[in-house]
């Protein structure tokens, strides 16, 4: 359902209108304007509702914003650059880019010295290298999804530590770029390869085919099935992958690393033969394509994974023993600089424990030791190394918060680099030579995101207060650079579209590689969101983007669409640009559009994140109902029209607030939702659900409590469900189960099935066409 990084600690997943007389959406003063302070504090006087006076939505013509716009990606001002890669000898940076403002993109080389740039390859460069048709195989169609990409052309590279060579994976084929700028293919198969990666110097490329990891020696061109030594192909056994619990929910898409020297590789080794099978039903261009699936549900059983490391110089693999950590989930694995022995991480089913484990490469043997343990669940950890040992830096709980820390090669802490009532959400980089440590972090707010530098070189005990390398307002993502002490910026603010810009060791900008302001944000008269907050009982404050219908008026009325997600270990509202061109488009035609986190999302430290923990739904759903109150005593807001929409989590979410909170939401569209957490993976379930319980003697467990198809009866307002019948993340069997209980309640619903979409609608015309769908059902329902 989700991606996390520091899970929960840190914050580092698309129906007819009404016509009627209305006003064409007038130019913004300024594309970048806030909205004014009149129009932002809840003290302005209560208009007291009248129905002449409310306002109904109107016509699609009303927007600038079409439905093809809404589907195409990337939205306005989003047009730049990603995938930054450092290079040295000589010194130059590449990145991928769109050279025509839309989703192909290329691989793009930069000299800093000079400012000059050059596209270094093209997706059409390899079709003179017998490149394969550019449509995706079914591995990789399903790698995307878990890894939520959505762009064309050239979509990912890998670059060398040192040499100068170039990876690049396509059309199911690998592709080499060497230093002098000729392009060949590595592979020319059937059968696509996954996952290609460079060894450090450049001179082995591994990548998975079928079941089987296999590593090219570039020199002599001599292509090994390294782990087919492991024995013989088995079914339902992969090597060199991980599996589908570790990808969706742990972050870890990949299943083999080379270690630092380029001798030995790691690989896993996944059995998935007890694995429920799930069948995945879809249709595309008419014909079927049912697929099973290997999907690990809440208490049953997860895959069987062990660790493997093969000498890339010949000889079987060996199995790493680990009989400790039978069935535990392993992950971030890491070796050491000097590829004397390898970590990883290992939480035991339920979650609630973190071990280090180090690996001697050598003899295979290992020592493990605790990180953490909680009653509700902890957290995998990031390992940044330290070049000049086996030391490494991570992030750990102090007073309810992330924060650096430095520990030895065997795991033990030496030092905790930061404090206070804030987070550390990414360690950017490590300059040994200054004893620096650059991360990211929310010192200036939850809703922000900067850039800091901390010493590592005082005495244990000894907390500096770090540096902040960033100034400009809003949301950061850095990319250090620790050789050369140089770092790219890529920031953003709700009212500024990004800057990326490349900037030196004392913070003087470099290069402006920001792309030109974008003409579509003021021909569409796109508005900023406006921050808005709300509290709990308890007095806890909620954040909020906001969205005020155009032209408004507040002598009327205005029909409301609250857009939710909800769900634990993300966070939606932040100071960074974000068109969210649905929205615009429902602001054009009359409404109010607002998204409220609650509780449960991260950013705001521990506490914040598991407090939804063994109960999901209830707390979140407590919020939102906090949230409209709170919006309700705007002016304009009317409290008898208010609908709400939300995909994956948010579509949960969606029916919490239609089966549960009946009679406060007057329509309702939810998108892939979850409607029985017994029919989703393990490996989030049990996380914030805790260990499976299944039914007991005096009445559902926690599980049963969950299940949203007992509350079909109480369904008020009118209810549309979409989904895709080939999503693999959330089964179309959530919807089914819904479907049928509200068939036995005699309770009337609209429904959209795509047959050929999948967890992310990825088609454009069915994207144009679900936002189409969920605009026109809220101008019927809220009108």
């Amino acid at each position: 359902m989700l991606r996390r990084s520091f899970g929960p600690l840190v914050s580092l997943a698309s129906l007819v209108s009404l016509a009627c007389a209305c006003r064409a959406p007038e130019p913004a003063a300024s594309a970048y304007a806030v909205a004014p302070p009149a129009m932002r504090g809840a003290s302005v006087p209560k208009v007291v509702p009248q129905a002449s006076r409310a306002a109904s939505p109107a016509a699609a013509g009303a927007s600038r914003v079409s439905f093809a716009r809404i589907a195409k990606y990337p939205e306005p001002g989003w047009h730049v650059p990603t995938q930054f890669a450092f290079h040295a000898a000589p010194q130059r940076l590449t990145y991928l880019a769109s050279e025509r403002g839309d989703d192909v993109l290329a691989l793009f080389e930069l000299d800093p010295a000079t400012g000059a740039k050059r596209v270094l390859l093209r997706a059409e460069d390899l079709q003179g290298t017998g490149a394969s048709s550019s449509a995706l195989s079914k591995e990789e169609e399903l790698r995307r999804e878990r890894q939520r990409l959505r762009t064309k052309g050239i979509t990912s590279y890998v670059a060398a530590k040192t040499g100068g060579r170039i990876v690049v994976p396509h059309g199911g084929d690998v592709y080499l770029r060497e230093p002098d700028g000729t392009t060949r293919a590595l592979t020319r198969t059937p059968e696509p390869e996954l996952d290609p990666k460079l060894c450090a110097d450049g001179s082995r490329v591994g990548y998975v085919r079928g079941a089987e990891l296999y590593v090219t020696d570039l020199a002599t061109g001599k292509e090994t099935t390294v782990s087919a030594q492991a024995g013989r192909a088995k079914a339902h056994v992969t090597r060199g992958q991980s599996d589908y619990n570790a990808q969706e929910e742990f972050g870890e898409s990949s299943g083999f690393w080379f270690s630092p020297d380029c001798r030995s590789v790691l690989y896993l080794e996944v059995d998935d033969a007890e694995v429920e099978e799930i069948l995945v039903p879809g249709f595309r261009a008419g014909e079927p394509k049912h697929d099973g699936q290997r999907y690990p549900r809440p208490g049953k059983p997860n895959p069987k994974v062990r660790v493997m490391v093969a000498s890339l110089s010949g000889g079987a693999p060996r199995a790493v023993a680990l009989p400790e950590l039978a069935g535990h989930y392993l992950v971030r694995f890491s070796w050491e600089p000097s590829s004397a022995g390898f970590s990883l991480q290992a939480l035991p089913r339920d979650q609630r424990a973190l071990a280090f484990v180090r690996v001697d490469a050598r003899t295979l043997t290992h020592t493990t030791r605790e990180l953490a343990r909680d009653a509700r669940y902890v957290d995998a950890r990031p390992v940044h190394r330290l070049e000049g040992g086996a030391g490494f830096f991570t992030l750990g709980l102090h007073g309810g918060h992330a924060h650096l820390e430095l520990r030895d090669g065997s795991g033990v802490l030496e030092k905790t680099l930061t404090q206070g009532a804030w987070d550390v959400t990414q360690i950017a980089a490590v300059d040994e030579k200054t004893r620096e440590v650059f991360f990211v972090g929310t010192q200036d707010g939850p809703l922000e995101r900067h850039l800091y530098a901390v010493s590592f070189a005082g005495a244990s005990g000894s907390v500096v207060a770090p540096r902040k390398l960033t100034h400009e307002p809003g949301t950061h993502t850095p990319i250090v650079d620790p050789e050369s002490g140089r770092w790219l910026d890529v920031h953003s603010a709700r009212n500024r579209p990004p800057a990326v810009q490349l900037r030196g060791a004392k913070g003087e900008l470099l290069r402006d590689l920001s792309p030109p302001v974008d003409k579509e944000i003021e021909a569409l008269a796109l508005r900023p969101l406006e921050p808005f907050t709300a509290r709990t009982d308890d007095g806890t404050v909620l954040h909020a983007n906001l969205l005020r219908p155009r032209g408004f008026d507040p002598t009327r009325l205005y029909p409301v669409v609250v857009m939710v997600y909800g769900g634990p270990g993300v966070q939606t509202v932040t100071d960074r640009w974000a068109p969210k061109l649905l929205w615009q488009h429902l602001a054009d035609r009359g409404f109010f559009v607002v998204q409220f986190d609650n509780r449960g999302s991260v950013g705001r430290g521990f506490e914040f994140a598991a407090a939804t923990y063994g109960r999901l739904g209830e707390l979140e759903l407590a919020d939102q109902l906090a949230g409209l109150e709170a919006l309700k005593a705007l002016p304009g807001v009317d409290p008898t029209r208010v609908g709400i929409y939300g995909v994956s989590y948010g579509g949960t979410m969606t029916l919490q607030a239609m089966l549960r909170a009946p009679g406060k939401y007057k329509a309702g569209v939810a998108d892939a939702a979850v409607v029985d957490w017994a029919t989703y993976d393990s490996g989030y379930t049990e996380r914030y659900l805790g260990p499976w319980t299944g039914a007991t003697a005096q009445g559902p467990s926690v599980y049963g409590a969950t299940d949203l198809s007992r509350h079909a009866a109480a369904l008020s307002g009118r209810l549309l469900l979409m989904h895709g019948l080939m999503d693999e993340n959330v089964h179309f069997a959530n919807t089914a189960k819904l479907v049928d209980a509200l068939v036995a309640a005699q309770k009337p619903f609209d429904m959209f099935v795509f047959p050929g979409e999948r967890h992310g609608t990825r088609d454009p015309a069915a994207k144009e066409w679900s936002a189409r769908k969920v605009v026109e059902f809220f101008a019927d329902t809220l009108r």
